[in-house]
């Protein structure tokens, strides 16, 4: 990954920090997890992990705004970590690899905040995976090259 690659997803990384909290992008009252989103679909781009890792601390500094342990934020770092070879391992097609990670991430970082909250309200946690799925699909069909894309 060349450098203005690495600056322009880099700042696409410090904007999604940004507007993760921003209200309007709320649909009834579901916010997407587009930090996470966002890792998992560039987990795909480059092919050296210390690339990867850039984008990984930077979004989660973005998220970190108390002190203490957070649940969330160990596993957004966890799955966008994971990612980085899992996609790449699994056998199905880069599409279906990006969604099951999604969906598996989305579901860790629940169970590490706060477990009672899936079971409570599953209602919330379908629609924020539905919309993660939604926003992770199209963040990785623009970010895939025209390579990756014929391996669909």
């Amino acid at each position: 990954m060349g450098f203005v690659q690495l600056t322009g997803y880099s700042l696409l990384v410090v904007l999604v920090g940004f507007f993760q909290q921003w209200p309007l992008l709320a649909v009834h009252g579901i916010r997407a997890n587009f930090v996470m989103v966002l890792l998992i679909a560039l987990s795909f781009l480059p092919d050296k992990f210390y690339e990867y890792l850039w984008f990984i601390v930077l979004g989660l500094f973005f998220l970190k705004f108390q002190s203490g342990f957070d649940g969330a934020l160990l596993g957004t770092g966890l799955i966008a970590i994971a990612a980085f070879w899992l996609g790449r391992e699994m056998p199905w097609n880069w599409i279906f690899n990006n969604t099951v990670l999604i969906v598996v991430g989305t579901l860790a970082t629940y169970i590490l905040a706060k477990p009672s909250f899936i079971i409570g309200s599953w209602l919330v946690v379908l629609g924020e995976i539905i919309y993660n799925v939604i926003i992770g699909t199209l963040l990785f069909f623009a970010f895939s090259s025209d390579e990756r894309r014929s391996k669909f």
